[in-house]
Order: C-alpha cells, then sequence, then structure tokens
C-alpha cells in the first residue's frame, strides 16, 4: 500500500469517527436555545383595624299636664309689692336668705313677679317644708313647690294645693354682691278643670362604647415573566469526543512512525533478496598507491605499515 492510500483510509476513519460526535452538538437554531415562560398569581389581604370610642345618645319625652284654668270674676288680692335688698354676708356661710309667708287655699292662683340686679334663687315652700329645711340649715333646698336657679327676672303661676301657709324664699350666694329685689306677689283667681300639656324633648347623653371596625382588602395579581436559557453542551460528551479525538490522533501517529520504521528494513530485505546477473560481477581492481595517512593524511605507498611523513603506524 502506497503512503496515499495509507492516507485515505486514515481521512476516512476519522471522518466516520467525527461525524456522530458533530451530531451530538446542539445547534443555535435549534435545542440550544430554549425560552421558558412561568406564570405566578400572587394574592395580598390588608387588613386593618379601627377602634373607636363613641357616646351614645338617649331622647326622653317629658309631658307636663295642667288641668285647670283661672277665673277672672273675682277682684285680685294683692299679697306682696315691696322692694327689698339681700346684703352681702362673710365667707363663712354659703348664702344668704329672706322669706314672705302668706296664707292660701285650695284652688287659688298666686301670680309671681320678681327682678334683681344679680342673679338669686327663688322658691316657693310649703311650710311644713320651710322648717324642716331650716332645721337642716343648708343653702340646698330639696322640696319646693316652685323653683327658679340664678335669676335675674321671674314671672310664674302657682295653683295651691292645699289649705295652709306657703312661704316666698329668696337666696343670694354671692358673698360681695348685695341683691335689689322688686317683688309682687297676688292672688288673681280660683282654678277650674281645664287642660294644657306640654311636652319637652331632651336628648341625653349616654355612655362611651367602643366601636370596632375590621376592613380586610383581598387583591389578586397575575405575574409573567420569559427568560430564554441557552442549552450547553454536555460535560460528559464533550469529555468523550476529546477523547475519542485525541485517542484516534495517537493511533494514526503510531501508525506513521512504524511505517517510517519498516520501509528502511523492507528495501534492504529487497536489495539482498534481488539476484545478481554473472555478467554484472567484475573482479577487484588492482590497489593503488593512492592511499593517506591515517594521522596526518599524507600519501602513502600501497601497503605501508608506517606514514613516511608522521611515522604514523597504519
Amino acid at each position: 500500500m502506497s503512503d496515499l492510500g495509507f492516507l485515505r483510509g486514515v481521512s476516512s476513519v476519522l471522518i466516520l469517527a467525527v461525524i456522530p460526535l458533530l451530531l451530538l452538538v446542539p445547534s443555535s437554531e435549534g435545542q440550544g436555545v430554549t425560552t421558558i415562560t412561568s406564570l405566578a398569581t400572587v394574592t395580598t389581604t390588608f387588613t386593618r383595624t379601627s377602634v373607636s370610642l363613641v357616646q351614645g345618645t338617649e331622647t326622653r319625652t317629658s309631658t307636663l299636664t295642667v288641668s285647670y284654668s283661672t277665673t277672672t270674676n273675682l277682684p285680685a288680692q294683692t299679697l306682696y309689692r315691696q322692694s327689698k335688698t339681700l346684703a352681702t354676708f362673710g365667707p363663712e356661710y354659703g348664702c344668704l336668705y329672706d322669706q314672705r309667708i302668706f296664707t292660701a287655699k285650695h284652688g287659688q292662683v298666686v301670680s309671681m313677679n320678681l327682678t334683681s340686679s344679680t342673679t338669686i334663687s327663688f322658691f316657693v315652700m310649703k311650710g311644713r317644708d320651710y322648717d324642716e329645711w331650716l332645721k337642716v340649715a343648708q343653702c340646698a333646698v330639696t322640696s319646693s313647690l316652685v323653683e327658679a336657679h340664678d335669676v335675674t327676672d321671674y314671672y310664674g303661676e302657682l295653683v295651691v294645693p292645699e289649705d295652709g301657709h306657703y312661704y316666698f324664699v329668696f337666696l343670694n350666694f354671692f358673698h360681695d354682691k348685695p341683691a335689689k329685689i322688686q317683688f309682687t306677689a297676688k292672688i288673681i283667681g280660683v282654678a277650674a278643670m281645664a287642660s294644657s300639656t306640654m311636652t319637652t324633648t331632651v336628648a341625653v347623653l349616654g355612655e362611651y362604647r367602643t366601636v370596632s371596625e375590621t376592613l380586610v382588602v383581598t387583591s389578586t395579581q397575575t405575574l409573567s415573566s420569559i427568560r430564554t436559557e441557552e442549552t450547553l453542551f454536555p460535560l460528559g460528551q464533550n469529555s468523550l469526543a476529546i477523547v475519542v479525538l485525541a485517542g484516534i490522533a495517537a493511533i494514526v501517529v503510531v501508525l506513521l512512525a512504524m511505517r517510517k520504521r519498516r520501509r528502511p528494513e523492507t528495501a534492504a530485505a529487497t536489495a539482498s533478496a534481488q539476484p545478481i546477473p554473472q555478467a554484472s560481477i567484475a573482479a577487484p581492481s588492482p590497489v593503488t598507491a593512492d592511499e593517506f595517512c591515517m594521522n596526518c593524511g599524507a600519501s602513502l605507498p600501497a601497503h605501508a605499515t608506517f606514514c613516511n611523513k608522521c611515522g604514523a603506524k597504519q
């Protein structure tokens, strides 16, 4: 086999070995590039709790019914028409009072009118209630038929509930301010049956209470992400390809070296084995005198034992 044929054979082996390896390498247009789309749903819950202190209100309705009318066919009877002064008093006292007594019968109507230079309190009390109040000796009045607190002007009417003695009571709570009072009281008639209704509506503040409100808000959001990944050549296949290629190259180098070593031996063996024709055998040529000294290179005669120039033994 010639060198050209040997190289062709080795090339064919290399091609057959490399083609499967190339098929293992992914292309950039096919399986080497991967697009991944991921969807994620995120749910968020927000909770807010508010606590407030609320004062409740309560509506109360009170009705006052007065069942009388005043006759006018009787002449008015004046009880008091006078000016009076409630003087100042020391700090050891809580108030200063004055009173006027009158007698009335059941059903009579008493008309009262007063003015004062400073605020005072005015009361109409039964005789026995007045006596009890004096025994307690306190400025606060707990039982009365008429009461007016902190007034400078007052007008009103009283239907006497029963026969007896009654008191007009005046109270001054200012230590340093005298109260100058103009007061008039009259019996203006006798009450008769009638119907008079007065309704009053009052809003009363109730107790505080705690009100808790909780607000829950839930929102759902879908998130999408797209990414592109390039698939790398697997490390195991890459290593295998390198090992195979290196092994094939080593085999080629060894084959080439062995082939070069065998060529000279083959040539020598071929030359020794070839027959020599008889016509080509020649007799040995006579020895000429063209011999030289092995030491100095001088020309020597045939079969000389020593050099004629340097004397070296031949």
